[in-house]
C-alpha cells in the first residue's frame, strides 16, 4: 500500500483537475442513490475480477 504513484504528466494532471472540479459540480445529494449504485457496482466488479485473478484457469477445449 505505501507505493507512491508515478507523477503524471502536467497536461493529464491538470485535465484530472478539471473532471474533479466538473464531478463536484455536477453531483449533488440529491443524486447520492445514483452514486451509491455505482459504488456497488464497482465493488462488484472489483470483487469478481479478484475471483477471476484467483481462479484455476480454465481448461481449453482442444480443437
Amino acid at each position: 500500500m505505501g507505493r507512491r504513484k508515478k507523477p503524471l504528466v502536467p497536461e493529464a494532471e491538470s485535465a484530472l483537475d478539471q473532471l474533479r472540479r466538473v464531478v463536484k459540480s455536477e453531483v449533488r445529494p440529491s443524486q447520492s442513490p445514483y452514486r451509491e449504485r455505482f459504488l456497488t457496482l464497482a465493488r462488484q466488479v472489483a470483487d469478481s475480477a479478484d475471483e477471476s485473478v484467483n481462479a484455476p484457469p480454465i481448461p481449453q477445449d482442444p480443437e
